[in-house]
C-alpha cells in the first residue's frame, strides 16, 4: 500500500475505532487504542508514544495489561464486514500457521509439527479465518484461534498459570492424530 493511501485512511479511522469502544472496560484503554493505531499510520520516525504525548510505558502497558473483550471485538469486526462487505461470491479462507518458539511457558508451545520449519519443532500452532470478496477488493482476518495440545489441557496448573480459560475443550484434528488442537467454540 502506498503512503498516500495509508494517509487517506486517517479520516475513516476514528469512526471505525468508535465501533470497538464497548470492548474496553476503561476509558484509558479506548484512548490508547486510538493513539496506538494512529501511531501505526504515522510517518514519524519517533516512537508512537512520543508523538501522542504520553510516556512510552503507557502504551506498553496498554498492549500488555489493559483489559478488553476479545470476543466482543471479533464479533464487532464480523458485524462490520457483514454489513459493509457482503458479497455473494466471497470466500472464507482457513490458514494454519505455526511459529517456532523456544521455552515452555508460552501457551500452546511444545514439540509438534511446525510448518514454518517443515519438521517436528518447538512451536505454536494457530488457525485463522480470512474473508475475501469475489473481486478481491476487500480481504481481512475474521477470527483466529490458538491450538492447544492435550499436554497443555491435561495440566490445569500450567493452563491457569498461562491464563488459559478452563472452558477450553479439546478437539482432535480431523486429518491426523499427530496434530491435536483445542477450540473454545
Amino acid at each position: 500500500m502506498e503512503w498516500q493511501a495509508i494517509r487517506s485512511l486517517r479520516r475513516d479511522l476514528e469512526p471505525f475505532l468508535d465501533d470497538f469502544e464497548g470492548c474496553f472496560t476503561r476509558r484509558e484503554g479506548r484512548e490508547h487504542l486510538n493513539r496506538y493505531v494512529r501511531g501505526q499510520l504515522s510517518d514519524l520516525t519517533e516512537p508512537i508514544a512520543d508523538q501522542a504525548g504520553v510516556p512510552p510505558r503507557t502504551l506498553q502497558d496498554f498492549l500488555a495489561a489493559h483489559t478488553w473483550d476479545h470476543e466482543q471485538a471479533m464479533d464487532r469486526l464480523q458485524q462490520i464486514v457483514s454489513e459493509h462487505h457482503s458479497d455473494e461470491g466471497s470466500v472464507g479462507l482457513i490458514e494454519e500457521t505455526s511459529f517456532p518458539k523456544s521455552g515452555d511457558k508460552t501457551s500452546g508451545v511444545q514439540r509438534q509439527y511446525c510448518g514454518a520449519s517443515g519438521k517436528i519443532d518447538n512451536c505454536l500452532v494457530s488457525v485463522h479465518l480470512g474473508y475475501s470478496t469475489s473481486n478481491t477488493s476487500f480481504r481481512c482476518t475474521l477470527d483466529s484461534q490458538l491450538y492447544l495440545p492435550t499436554s497443555w489441557l491435561d495440566d490445569a496448573d500450567r493452563c491457569r498459570e498461562a491464563g488459559i480459560p478452563q472452558t477450553l475443550a479439546y478437539r482432535r484434528h480431523r486429518r491426523s492424530a499427530r496434530c491435536p488442537c483445542a477450540a473454545s467454540r
